[in-house]
């Protein structure tokens, strides 16, 4: 679930703590879209294949939540508690999407709404406090019963539109954002409310800056919004990605003349580093995105300026979506991708941090460097089978030889404090 209410205190601990991005062992290496976390320990990830995978350690270990109930790629997850939840799935072969509902930790699933004919998935949110499930397609839909009735609130907004993006701000303000086509590419777009849901307006088009697609966007507090944006070249992406900060709303009421969101702009950055794919900010000048590259980039300076917080072995391999909750991040992508964010500080668990494998990628031979003059090595392959252990030094020679190519873990321990991180074997 992309929280609504994303507290001061526990997103402010994201930039005030010394820590930093690990990877985790997600015992996949299918895409994963979409990741959910209620409290640092339980959350859900999802992805193409049927994957549906819990965890309630922080992901050091996953366990099936489908059981065989779900066909698909799962597209979107909504956490309400250890037992409910909610996903969506999209089958692009078939243009059909459906949303289901578990009440038993995904032990069984059932199907609560469905969508023929769609453009692009289906996408959910929770509106705290109310407890509303909103969930967009083909048609932006609400239901207050878990599913069991369903209101209609935009009707066939699919078709020359696709917005996919659902995010809220607070309990009052959300926006449904994405993209509508024109005669040469695409131009962003939005829906926005400010009564919880139950009315919605759409963006002024020219209150944009230029007619760039969006590729995420994500709200400061309920006025503003950084929409990040791609200057498409014909119906494909190109390198070119801008920042825009969006504030300002106000209700236009036209005569005659549709009633539509006006707003302010200011291009914050025209070269921005990737093509970013979701984005957190804790306040007007504190940020984090993830982007098509492999990397997670940070802010400070309100996105006139990035950094790169974490780069993945796969540089090829998007990194999709985040979540965050009490200071723990974690964010999902492609190839199986899964990073965790904690607190690092003291002398165990930054001796470990701080290992690193040489080469890496690389061909049969490693080498695990650490701080430590102490520690435990464990490996792991893609699905999560442990295949050799050793007690190490200051370094350690890692003879994969004779094992498949692919994605494997090295977890090395020092007094009691673990950390994770990818070896890619070709």
């Amino acid at each position: 679930m992309k929280k609504i209410l994303l507290t001061l205190s526990s997103f402010l601990s994201v930039f005030l703590c010394q820590a930093q991005w690990a990877p985790l062992n997600s015992t996949t290496t299918v895409k994963l879209n979409d990741v959910d976390f209620i409290d640092e320990n339980y959350g859900v990830i999802v992805g193409d294949g049927n994957t549906i995978l819990l965890t309630t350690d922080g992901g050091i270990t996953w366990n099936d939540a489908n059981h065989h109930n779900i066909s698909g790629d799962v597209t979107n997850v909504t956490l309400i508690s250890t037992d409910t939840m909610y996903v969506s799935t999209y089958d692009f072969s078939s243009a059909t999407g459906t949303v289901y509902y578990s009440t038993d930790a995904g032990l069984s699933w059932a199907p609560v709404a469905a969508d023929p004919g769609l453009n692009h998935r289906i996408d959910l949110e929770m509106n705290a406090p109310s407890g509303k499930l909103f969930a967009s397609s083909s048609h932006l839909i609400s239901s207050d019963d878990h599913g069991t009735t369903w209101d209609t609130l935009l009707s066939n907004i699919a078709g020359t539109t696709s917005t996919d993006l659902l995010h809220f701000a607070d309990s009052q303000t959300g926006s449904l954002s994405g993209n509508i086509s024109g005669f040469i590419g695409y131009s962003a777009y939005f829906f926005r409310t400010e009564d919880a849901g139950a009315h919605w307006y759409a963006g002024d088009p020219f209150s944009f800056p230029n007619s760039n697609a969006l590729t995420t966007m994500c709200f400061v507090n309920a006025d503003t919004a950084f929409a990040f944006m791609n200057q498409y070249s014909g119906w494909a992406p190109s390198a070119v990605n801008r920042l825009v900060k969006i504030f300002n709303f106000n209700l236009s009421i036209p005569s005659p003349g549709d009633t539509s969101y006006v707003f302010s702009n200011q291009m914050v950055n025209t070269t921005m580093p990737d093509y970013m794919n979701d984005a957190r900010f804790e306040d007007s000048s504190n940020g984090l995105a993830v982007g098509n590259a492999g990397k997670i980039y940070r802010t400070t300076n309100g996105g006139t300026s990035w950094t790169v917080d974490y780069t993945d072995t796969c540089s090829s391999c998007p990194i999709l979506k985040m979540d965050f909750e009490n200071g723990t991040g974690y964010a999902v992508g492609a190839n199986g991708i899964l990073v965790k964010y904690g607190v690092t500080t003291g002398t165990p668990e930054a001796a470990a941090a701080s290992f690193g494998i040489y080469p890496n990628p690389g061909h049969d031979v490693f080498y695990i460097k650490t701080n430590s003059a102490k520690a435990s090595l464990e490996v792991y392959n893609a699905i999560g089978e442990l295949i050799t252990a050793a007690e190490t030094g200051n370094e350690y020679r890692l003879d994969l030889s004779g094992y498949s190519k692919g994605i494997y873990f090295a977890k090395l321990t020092v007094n009691g404090k673990a950390v994770s991180k990818k070896i890619v074997l070709e």
